[in-house]
């Protein structure tokens, strides 16, 4: 009974005065724009992905006309848009999404997007800054006062005077404030929902899922900036230090702890140079060719015969050399991935960065879309090659010898067309609403440990909170 009293006063309390209404409209209008805005980006990312896989598709089919042009032509691969993004578009237009790659190597992550520098500058208009930004400051602004201001006024004496339980206080000022920020945020989603339902680009019944998902996050980050605020609230006497500490707990979560885990990073895993790779890959090259069993001399006359002792040579020379410059880019993308990795989990002591991260894992964005994107292509790379070497096998005219030398090696290699159809064709797959809940799982269960933390921690302040 006392609990629905203090829900009851805590929404007509709030609900009318100008903080709430101006920030609850704000979230209405975001959500709006946010819909508009991700799908305009959509369509635009879609077409360009599109129009690269077409030329692509056309520039294969030529090279079909002959086996080794295959081998040697540098194939654009191309992760696929995420229709999720406005859930965390996670500066998607800044990270590269392809790779070049042919039957030797792949290449380092590359851009095959247009460039625009200007509108991309400024704050991604998603669910996840969304939440970041504006609502966890409406969460702040409702509930740094919750206590300490009541205080002020008397009425908290007034209220615990009458016999009302302590744990009645909090937990109807937290269901109340909980309920009231929920209202535009629902009343945006809503809208948002059926913007997309409208779009013919977006199959909003696969979506549904990860907005599931993402809204039990959502329901946690909400609840975890009120308990903090009324934590706070229920620490100090005066309303304005309650809102000074608010403040700076948002400034260390949200800015502080996620920028001090690159810097902590970059200390644990250093990362070689591009130059110093590039050397180490020429020393290493001078010290094959002091070996007997390799060597780069080259005759015209060998072309077309069989491969001579000295021929040999020089392929083994060229795929010795080939693998070890495999073997370093790969390992200075691998520490690329390790020095990301070790920054996210330093930064995954703030809340804040556990649900930007979560918002990342949903909407296969980011870091996330990125490195399991990387993954995909070496599965396929692996697969490429496997193929053209087997059908190389069945190939008479060929002498089936594979070497980075595109002016020397077709000549030992097969001249007959290929079938394009038969050509394995990278299709980007995000990861499935089961394993998406399997990563994401970890970061649910870690933001509802803080807010059971926070909790706790507000009742025992509150049982030990002076009203007088």
């Amino acid at each position: 009974m006392f609990i629905k009293e203090i829900i009851i006063k805590e929404i007509k309390e709030n609900i009318t005065t100008s903080k709430f209404l101006f920030l609850a409209g704000g979230v209405i209008v975001l959500f709006m724009l946010n819909a508009m805005v991700s799908l305009s980006d959509y369509q635009e990312r879609l077409e360009n992905y599109q129009s690269i896989r077409r030329a692509e598709q056309k520039a294969q089919k030529e090279q079909c006309e002959q086996f080794s042009n295959v081998v040697f032509h540098k194939l654009r691969v191309v992760k696929k848009p995420s229709a999720e993004s406005f859930i965390t578009h996670a500066k998607a237009d800044k990270l590269p999404n392809g790779v070049k790659m042919d039957f030797f190597e792949i290449s380092n992550p590359q851009y095959f997007k247009p460039l625009d520098i200007y509108s991309k500058s400024f704050i991604s208009l998603d669910w996840t800054n969304i939440l970041f930004y504006l609502i966890s400051f409406l969460c702040l602004s409702l509930s740094y006062n919750a206590l300490s201001g009541e205080k002020i006024n008397r009425t908290l004496q007034l209220v615990l005077s009458n016999q009302v339980p302590r744990a009645s206080v909090i937990t109807g000022k937290f269901t109340g404030l909980f309920t009231l920020i929920m209202i535009p945020i629902l009343i945006g989603m809503i809208i948002h929902i059926i913007i997309y339902q409208l779009s013919p680009e977006i199959a909003i019944e696969k979506t549904r899922p990860f907005i599931a998902l993402f809204f039990t996050g959502m329901l946690l980050f909400v609840a975890l900036n009120l308990l903090t605020g009324l934590l706070i609230s229920s620490l100090t006497k005066q309303p304005m230090v309650s809102l000074s500490l608010c403040l700076i707990v948002w400034l260390v979560f949200a800015v502080v702890i996620p920028g001090t885990g690159w810097l902590w990073s970059k200390q644990m895993v250093e990362i070689q140079s591009v130059h110093s790779i590039k050397v180490r890959i020429a020393r290493k090259s001078q010290e094959l060719l002091k070996m007997n069993q390799y060597s780069l001399k080259s005759k015209s006359s060998w072309k077309g015969k069989a491969p001579t002792e000295g021929l040999l040579k020089r392929i083994h020379y060229k795929q010795k050399e080939q693998e070890i410059m495999n073997r370093l880019w790969h390992r200075r993308i691998q520490k690329q991935f390790q020095q990301t990795d070790h920054a996210i989990e330093f930064a995954k002591i703030s809340p804040y960065a556990v649900f930007r991260f979560f918002g990342e894992t949903i909407s296969d964005n980011g870091y996330s879309g990125h490195k399991h994107f990387y993954h995909q292509i070496q599965n396929f790379h692996s697969t490429y090659k496997d193929f053209l070497r087997n059908r190389d096998q069945k190939y008479e005219d060929s002498y089936h010898k594979f070497w980075n030398e595109s002016w020397m090696a077709p000549h030992w290699m097969s001249s007959k067309p290929i079938n394009y159809e038969a050509l394995p064709k990278f299709t980007y797959e995000r990861p499935n609403f089961s394993e998406t809940l399997r990563k994401a799982k970890g970061n649910i269960l870690y933001l509802l440990l803080w807010c059971m933390v926070l909790f706790a921690g507000t009742f025992i302040a509150f049982v030990r909170y002076d009203v007088r």
